[in-house]
């Protein structure tokens, strides 16, 4: 949230010569070039929204005026009556290697690649993020779990391989995530299999420039478990290329997960349900799971959404209400089943995890604000509640 109203001011120092010449500029089929104009396009839009209430420029003033609006609708947090998600303590262990991979891709090649009882890691690939942003920092890393008896490894799910894709670290990065209309996908998600969908823009963009140099570590790799993981948009590109490689796949002894971690929304219509399906026909199926800490803005930002955000703070300054856009705004699904991890003691010192699978449906009507949750940090404490059996009342395996 804070990137974002850095990207506005910005924006708003552009000169009117500027702003006209991007909006006449030609739409081209490079990928950097229409990142820039979409990214252009969303925040022209999202300033001439906000331009007369954030003057004042203060980030955690305009944080606690949505924070305090936003309390008012009641709908903040994920209520009681959702079912519990059932995860075995190897299914744990996979989610605690995706988060590893997920955060250890933020640092520089040179750092050692963090410590985790159970698990070894060996990265194989490294993909180089471009200077554009297209392209995002990648790793591909073996995974096997040390130290476990059969019983615990009865489902065969190690060794996998992790390809684990960067989120946002600079301005580039975040070009691309406001480049958001969703753009036809047919090219890349399989129709047969997926029907016509349409997505993110920025992110099928960096989804493509990534197919060739993961689909060759992979075959060089001779994997039979493959877990696609990220953080945040790395997250939104590591769904879609998991989407790709199913649909796509022809070779039915290899399972394939994806796991992502306060990941945006990026596809309509929901394929979700069709990912499931492919997923149940294989001999070896894998985790689809979209995993969101309670709160996280990130999880609901899309463009229908931001517009809800944009409504609430207004409302908070005291601004009139803004016209209703002349066509219904463009809403798009998370890709997997929604899992949110709900804090029962967030005013305490010590988590006390429930971990529940949030029909759409329920999801879609949460006002979620509170950026602090977003943070890899918070995520990895939350999977390491999980991988360790802390969670949905239990105190361990």
């Amino acid at each position: 949230m804070k990137s974002v109203l850095h990207l506005l001011r910005a924006r708003r120092a552009l000169s009117a010569p500027q702003r006209a010449l991007e909006a006449s500029s030609p739409s081209l089929p490079v990928a950097s070039t229409d990142n820039s104009l979409g990214a252009s396009r969303a925040l022209s839009e999202l300033s001439y929204y906000l331009d007369d209430v954030l003057a004042a420029g203060d980030v955690g003033a305009v944080q606690l005026r949505l924070a305090t609006e936003a309390a008012k609708t009641g709908r903040t947090r994920l209520g009681d009556g959702c079912a519990a998600l059932e995860v075995s303590r190897e299914q744990a262990a996979v989610l605690q290697a995706a988060m590893a991979c997920a955060r250890a891709v933020y640092e520089p090649t040179s750092v050692p690649f963090p410590e985790v009882d159970g698990l070894a890691f060996s990265v194989t690939t490294w993909v180089a993020a471009t200077v554009e942003g297209t392209t995002k920092e990648t790793w591909v890393v073996e995974v096997q779990r040390t130290g476990v008896d059969d019983e615990d490894a009865k489902e065969r799910l190690f060794p996998l391989l992790v390809v684990a894709v960067r989120g946002s670290a600079s301005g580039v990065d975040w070009m691309v995530n406001a480049n958001g209309d969703p753009r036809d996908a047919s090219e890349f998600l399989d129709p047969d299999h997926l029907g016509h969908v349409s997505v993110h823009s920025g992110f099928l963009h960096g989804a493509r420039a990534l197919e060739g140099p993961v689909r060759t570590a992979l075959a060089a790799a001779g994997a039979k478990h493959v877990v696609f993981a990220g953080h945040s948009a790395g997250g939104a590109v590591a769904a879609l290329l998991f989407s790709h490689f199913l649909a796509s796949s022809l070779d039915d002894s290899t399972r394939y997960s994806s796991i992502t971690f306060g990941a945006p929304p990026l596809a309509a219509p929901d394929i979700t349900p069709r990912l499931l399906q492919l997923q149940q026909a294989r001999t070896n199926p894998g985790l689809v799971l979209a995993i969101v800490n309670d709160g996280d803005p990130v999880a609901r930002a899309d463009r229908a959404y931001l517009r809800t955000l944009v409504d609430l703070y207004r409302a908070a300054c005291g601004a009139e209400p803004l016209p209703p856009p002349e066509k219904p705004l463009d809403g798009l699904c998370n890709v997997g089943t929604l899992v949110v991890v709900r804090d029962r003691n967030h005013d305490g010192d010590e988590r006390d995890i429930v971990v529940e699978v949030a029909p759409r449906n329920v999801f879609e009507e949460l006002v979620y604000c509170n950026a602090a949750v977003h943070r890899r940090v918070v995520y990895a404490e939350s999977v390491e509640l999980i991988a360790r059996g802390c969670v949905n009342g239990r105190t361990g395996w």
